[in-house]
């Protein structure tokens, strides 16, 4: 097939990347030939016409590797490319006509629809995976679902509906690795957000899209390096053809304001990177924020339960020490009752021995003085009472000793015991106490950070303002072409 020169088709647009490597340096025209609308692609530089025909031959072979996926057309015209112009939709603009209706439900069906057709190139599930491609090298410690071929660009622009069937329209970045599925939404999902922000605001954010389809930090973080690493393959690492000197010569003409025009794209594609980046790592923040926030609930819950935990244990301290000063009260009272039963005890000896002296001269006396018999036998019957009564007092005096020093020998079993749980008590107290003054040094560090965090977002917002701001230069720079046009 001869070559379609530029010249003679009917342009409708036209895109320029100088802002790549000069391997990757292409134009894209959107154009009428013969009736037809065709997409045409070609290389800028001499250095990326390798690139412009392998387009061709990742055509080709996806074709034969993967029949049952529809493919929009693919033809080679010495090193430029051809594509059908597709009259469908784009999954980008079907997501966005969700997003304006307000309608969860079909904004859902279609991101499922997106990922069941990325199943089509196979899938398997790694528990640790490790992936090779020509800008990354990078290791998974979770499991992680893989894509058999890594289509980086396969994102929402890149597929168009037609007949109930998605086609995929672009294989400008098609690796013959495997790519984790997650990391295609994560990429379109950041691509879509950055591009619709505004509409998106009221809808959902980047960081709930994330977490609805279980994007996680730690994947996030990973795929952040993936996608720098791209961009560093794609376009260098200093970003030098973003800001080449031959777009910033001063000119008088229309030539100039095409160059300042070019100017202001190369510098709004490097600002758009630069922004995605950024919301990357925004995002990045806002999930560490978040976590941060939980773990400092998790802390403060831990501080009341030991708060808590500490007003119980100094209310059973306090319990405790009662229980003890009514038992050492009780303890002196007993030591007095034994004091003062000791002084009795000796007393009553006293009384015992004194009245038994008096009892028996008093009756010796009474037995010598000339008595019958029945009253020298009465008297004896008194003296035999008398004296069994002494008897029995006695037994009722040991026994009541015996009492009193086993219930003297409980109370100093007691007190022994309570002195130990008092001990172990206060050391108890004094760790929960150590405990409690960690969790508020944690709590401090954990404000720190958020503080940090705070300053981080507030220079996203400010970046986000320039972007705004290049944009409406851009727009400004753009109508004025028109004007010339």
């Amino acid at each position: 097939m001869s070559k379609l020169e530029v010249s003679l088709l009917n342009v409708i647009f036209a895109k320029y990347t100088r802002e790549r490597l000069p391997n990757y340096q292409i134009a894209t025209y959107f154009a009428m030939d013969q009736g037809k609308k065709i997409v045409l692609k070609k290389p800028l530089r001499e250095e990326a016409e390798a690139h412009v025909v392998k387009m061709f031959e990742t055509y080709n072979w996806l074709r034969t590797e993967y029949d049952s996926i529809s493919l929009v057309e693919c033809n080679l015209m010495d090193r430029q490319v051809s594509f059908n112009f597709l009259d469908g939709e784009s999954l980008d603009a079907l997501l966005l006509d969700a997003v304006r209706k307000n309608d969860v439900g079909l904004f859902n069906e279609l991101i499922n629809s997106y990922l069941a057709y990325v199943r089509q190139f196979g899938v398997t599930r790694e528990s640790k995976a490790t992936i090779r491609a020509p800008f990354f090298d990078i290791s998974f410690l979770e499991p992680v679902e893989l894509i058999k071929i890594a289509n980086i660009d396969l994102i929402f622009e890149n597929l168009i509906m037609d007949q109930n069937t998605f086609t995929m329209i672009d294989y400008e970045w098609v690796f013959e690795c495997t790519i984790p599925l997650n990391y295609l939404l994560y990429r379109s999902f950041l691509l879509f957000y950055h591009k619709h922000r505004e509409e998106l605001g009221h809808f959902i954010s980047l960081e709930e899209l994330m977490e609805i389809w279980q994007i996680n930090s730690s994947q996030i973080t990973v795929f952040d390096s993936m996608e720098k690493a791209f961009q560093r393959y794609v376009m260098g690492d200093t970003y030098e053809y973003a800001y080449s000197k031959q777009y910033l010569q001063p000119a008088e003409n229309l030539a100039t304001l095409k160059s300042k025009l070019n100017n202001s794209e190369l510098a709004n594609n490097k600002l758009e990177n630069e922004l995605i980046l950024q919301e990357t790592e925004l995002e990045k923040v806002k999930v560490l924020n978040r976590e941060l926030s939980k773990q400092v609930d998790q802390s403060l819950l831990v501080q009341n339960k030991m708060e808590l935990s500490l007003h119980e244990e100094k209310k059973k301290n306090e319990e405790l020490l009662i229980r003890l000063e009514n038992q050492e009260t009780k303890f002196i009272l007993l030591n007095q009752a034994r004091e003062q039963s000791q002084d009795w005890h000796e007393m009553k000896d006293l009384l015992e021995r004194l009245l038994k002296q008096l009892t028996e001269n008093r009756f010796l006396k009474l037995l010598k003085v000339n008595k019958n018999g029945s009253e020298k036998s009465a008297v004896s019957n008194i003296v035999t009472d008398l004296q069994r009564l002494f008897d029995e007092y006695q037994v009722k005096n040991e026994t009541y000793e015996k009492e009193t020093n086993a219930k003297l020998n409980h109370l100093s079993v007691l007190l022994h015991e309570n002195s130990g749980k008092v001990d172990d008590l206060t050391r108890l107290t004094i760790q929960q106490q150590s405990e409690y003054e960690k969790i508020l040094q944690q709590n401090h560090v954990h404000f720190v950070g958020m503080q940090h965090f705070k300053h981080l977002y507030e220079e996203q917002l400010h970046v986000q303002t320039l972007y705004e701001e290049l944009k409406k230069s851009y727009h400004e720079a753009f109508q004025e072409l028109q004007k010339y046009k």
